[in-house]
């Protein structure tokens, strides 16, 4: 077994959390956003316009205390992405050192096999 093949079989056996997290937290955000600034606004309005209340507008609760949740899972979601990009360049230059190639896992768990570019750009034959 390979150096390759066991960083293969290594990340196979990652429990799915720790592959999908940062897509599930992106999610969520997204849910929330929308949850916050589109569906509760029109839904307070039309529970109002049913009773005959009169208009209060709707405050979004995330934009409370400074608009903190956003400043939060935007700091972990900017440290995370930067921290995972990090991971997968040292992966293909410590890859491309020791084999030539290597196989990397994508954010999704697919293996992806990666190659180092050539050293030389390929001649062209001139056709007269």
């Amino acid at each position: 077994m390979t150096l390759d093949d066991q960083d293969v079989a290594g990340s196979m056996e990652e429990p799915w959390i720790g592959r999908y997290w940062r897509p599930a937290i992106g999610v969520m955000y997204i849910v929330i956003c929308c949850f916050d600034f589109i569906f509760f606004p029109i839904l307070t309005a039309i529970y109002q316009a049913l009773l005959k209340l009169p208009p209060v507008g709707w405050e979004p609760l995330t934009l409370k205390a400074g608009g903190l949740f956003h400043i939060s899972i935007g700091a972990i979601l900017t440290a995370t992405s930067f921290g995972r990009s990090q991971e997968k360049i040292q992966a293909m230059k410590t890859g491309f050192a020791e084999s030539g190639t290597t196989t990397t896992t994508t954010s999704y768990g697919q293996p992806v096999q990666a190659t180092p570019p050539a050293r030389y750009p390929l001649k062209r034959e001139s056709g007269g």
